[in-house]
């Protein structure tokens, strides 16, 4: 019997001696769901407990409150005999919730569980590093749970959408989706969530909430777990430009349709009347503003004038040409481009644009752009190449143009601004020398008259430097100096440097703030944006107003409102909202405010915050019912002492 027992308990030991010795969390509860063994070591390196912290205790305490029905849940699947795995989060001794998954067994004698706890860092870890990835592609991507909410979209979707990636969330497909969008969508959707296929979708219109139409394509992607429906993959590619495009050369198309479809009749019905068939063809291609070419069997069988007047050659210069000829004329960066589209557009890659865009010589060496569409037609009775070709070289150069023009403006408006600071300081310097030295010898018509002029100096300087400060942020050239620090304390600080101007004009301010939100940020530039929306709030809002400023983390984001009980925005005003010069004139409206300042503060704090990955917009519901503006961070998992 000694002996036996002696047994037991060096088994009992090098039982211990194995759950210390690796990594997975175990635990066994009894059936009241308190906690009789758990192995020391990883508890102290996942949770920071000691194991005698919770012996006695119930393990639901350490549970996440929206996670304990799922424990609970496992444990009765246990006992039936299902094995299920589950996410679970874990409260750490710091107080901070850690993500485990989570599995249990029968002990032998089925008095209790044994509980098997593995700690999910590195499938956050590759998930956050994903999410970076998707955030980078142009295209949106969206994803839906087995109920076929939105539960993920990329920074792409919010781009093609127009709307902030918080909206997008929490969507149901099948139900929120606008009608006039579902209707060509859900039987693309249904039928791939039903043979957990792929399946492509082609140009779904959809109307932003800006009332821009525009159309969209790309994949449903179904996902399974234990070969069961999980939900959907969708990409999404903005193909507005080629559908606007397709329909401005629809009415050129239609035409050389029709004149291939009667000229194709022509031939079957006689022969004596293939002349007059191919004079009405080139009368209308003659006609035509685009470049026209057919090609029969490599050779070229007809041009029209307009794609002579492109290429500065002669129907002579060109009699005996071939398609080689033309390849020849192609800039040489952009040939095997081509050679590559033509493949895909021979294989029927849906993907593929029906134009391209290119470089050309001509004859005089001048280089050019040129849109072209290509189509296969039948042309006196044999397979034919139709090419229509557009000159885009003004709207290419105009698009250059206008880049260079940009820079010169930001170029122009930060070398004035630095010229205007000389003679501003020596303004400011003299009226500050009277003010301070001279003071007792001056009248109080000349004291007002140079206290004018240096707050004079003093808007003027503010100006330039919003100017200055323009143009950096246009020139694409700043550079970031980002910490991890706390926003909270800069709103914090804002508030306490605005509390002046907000008591002169009678105003309650209410803030609610967390204690701290960290992130990273610039702090210089974070404190510009949050200042000047509060200023703004106490400029535009009559005295005895209220404002109310509210910082709150959700979905990843620290999100920070400005609301006033101001004069509102209108719906046309609020298009002018975050311009360059942007400024609404409200001065001799009887509205009681203050209105002076640049115009140039909501663009740049608009450039800023995008500069930090950051969203920011406004909302009002008109005139005189108060505005809301608001602004984005992205959070992060750090902190500071």
């Amino acid at each position: 019997m000694i002996e036996s027992e002696e047994r037991s308990k060096i088994f009992q030991e090098n039982c211990e001696l194995i759950t210390e010795s690796i990594n997975e969390l175990t635990i066994i509860i009894n059936q009241v769901g308190e906690i009789e063994y758990i192995n020391n070591l990883p508890l102290i390196k996942s949770l920071g407990y000691k194991s005698d912290d919770l012996i006695g205790n119930s393990w639901l305490n350490y549970v996440h409150s929206e996670d304990r029905e799922t424990a609970i849940n496992v444990l009765e699947s246990c006992t039936e005999g299902k094995p299920v795995v589950q996410q679970l989060r874990l409260k750490h001794a710091n107080g901070i919730y850690k993500n485990f998954k989570f599995s249990c067994k029968l002990t032998n004698e089925s008095k209790g569980f044994l509980i098997f706890l593995r700690p999910e860092q590195r499938l956050k870890e590759s998930n956050e590093f994903y999410k970076t990835i998707l955030d980078g592609v142009i295209n949106g991507v969206w994803v839906t749970n087995k109920d076929d909410i939105i539960f993920f979209t990329n920074k792409g979707m919010e781009t093609i959408a127009e709307i902030p990636t918080a909206q997008i969330v929490d969507v149901r497909v099948l139900k929120d989706f606008p009608e006039s969008t579902l209707k060509y969508f859900r039987s693309y959707y249904l039928k791939a969530k039903e043979a957990l296929k792929p399946v492509y979708y082609d140009v779904v219109p959809v109307k932003t909430p800006g009332g821009r139409q525009s159309y969209q394509s790309g994949w449903l992607i179904p996902r399974t777990q234990d070969g069961k429906y999980d939900g959907i993959i969708c990409t999404v590619e903005d193909v507005t430009e080629r559908i606007e495009y397709e329909q401005e050369l629809k009415e050129s198309k239609a035409q050389l349709v029709k004149f291939n479809k009667e000229l194709e009749q022509k031939v079957e019905e006689r022969t004596s009347a293939l002349k007059e068939s191919e004079e009405k063809f080139r009368t209308i291609a003659e006609q035509s503003f685009t470049g026209i070419l057919i090609t029969v069997d490599n050779k070229i069988e007809y041009v029209n004038n307009t794609l002579l007047q492109i290429f500065e050659y002669s129907n002579e210069e060109i009699a005996n040409w071939t398609k080689d000829n033309i390849v020849q004329m192609i800039h040489p960066d952009d040939l095997q481009f081509l050679r590559e589209y033509r493949e895909k557009l021979r294989r029927g890659d849906p993907n593929v644009k029906p134009y391209y865009s290119y470089r050309v010589f001509t004859k005089s060496g001048t280089l050019k752009w040129v849109d072209q569409f290509s189509t296969v037609i039948n042309y006196m009775g044999s397979p034919a190449e139709l090419v229509t070709v557009m000159d885009i070289t003004e709207k290419k150069v105009a698009e250059q143009e206008l880049v260079k023009l940009n820079s010169l403006k930001s170029e122009f408006m930060r070398r004035t601004s630095h010229e205007l600071k000389t003679p501003l300081v020596s303004i400011k310097g003299y009226s500050d020398l009277l003010l301070s030295v001279h003071k007792e010898k001056l009248d109080d018509y000349v004291l007002a008259s140079v206290v004018e002029i240096k707050q004079g100096c003093e808007r003027l300087e503010s100006l330039i430097q919003d100017i200055l400060n323009t143009a950096e942020l246009e020139s694409g050239t700043v550079q970031l100096k980002k910490i991890v620090d706390d926003l909270s304390f800069f709103i914090k600080l804002s508030v306490r440097e605005l509390r002046g101007l907000a008591r002169l004009r009678n105003h309650t301010i209410n803030l609610t703030n967390p204690d701290k939100l960290i992130t990273s940020f610039e702090p210089e530039q974070m404190h510009q944006v949050i200042s000047n929306l509060i200023n703004n709030a106490i400029k535009y809002t009559p005295p005895d107003g209220t404002i109310e400023i509210v910082s709150e983390i959700k979905d990843n984001l620290i999100i920070v409102s400005i609301k006033d009980s101001g004069i509102g925005i209108t719906k046309e005003e609020k298009e002018r909202l975050f311009t360059q010069f942007g400024k609404i004139e409200r001065y001799g409206q009887g509205l009681d405010i203050i209105s002076d300042g640049s115009g140039l503060g909501l663009y740049i704090s608009k450039k800023i915050v995008e500069l930090h990955g950051g969203k920011i917009w406004a909302e009002s519901e008109g005139r005189n019912k108060g505005s809301t503006f608001y602004f984005t961070l992205p959070i992060i998992q750090e902190t500071i002492e």
